[in-house]
């Protein structure tokens, strides 16, 4: 009863005034069934409430991942214009450029973090892989090169 306290039930049926409802099919075998309706029992809620609840909180991680591995294949067509094509009105062409935003402010969110405990860590922050080059690159200094200009004296060569 904790969850139908809480209101998830009735936040599955709470907008049932303003949109029309449309029933969705889905096949479980018999012990997926089971293991639902037990959960979902333990927390006050049907198989439909249950089920509805699962899909619902699942949605938005689910859509941060294709998100992700959309993104990280560099495609040609921006998600947005992708997944508008696909929408059939402006209301929920709304919804996804909502979604769209959250996910992405929370995202830059977990990279800011990611990097502050990167450099909270004090570990070396930056290492080359290879020798930098370009016009003002410095030319390698042999070691006696080294002792000799930090003690001020002039190498002859």
């Amino acid at each position: 009863m904790l969850f139908k306290s809480m209101g998830v039930a009735a936040a599955t049926h709470s907008s049932a005034s303003s949109e029309d409802y449309k029933p969705v099919t889905l096949r479980l075998s018999e012990s997926e069934v089971q293991l639902y309706d037990a959960i979902g029992k333990t927390m006050g809620l049907n198989r439909q409430d249950f089920l509805a609840h699962l899909i619902r909180s699942n949605f938005q991680n689910a859509l941060s991942e294709f998100l992700i591995g959309y993104i990280s294949s560099a495609p040609a067509t921006p998600i947005e214009e992708l997944i508008h094509s696909h929408a059939e009105s402006d209301e929920v062409k709304a919804r996804v450029s909502a979604l769209l935003r959250s996910i992405n402010f929370k995202l830059m969110e977990e990279d800011e973090k990611e990097m502050q405990d990167f450099f909270a860590s004090g570990e070396p922050q930056f290492e080359y892989a290879t020798e930098r080059k370009g016009i003002f690159a410095e030319k390698k200094k042999s070691l006696p090169e080294v002792v000799f200009q930090s003690e001020g004296v002039k190498q002859d060569d």
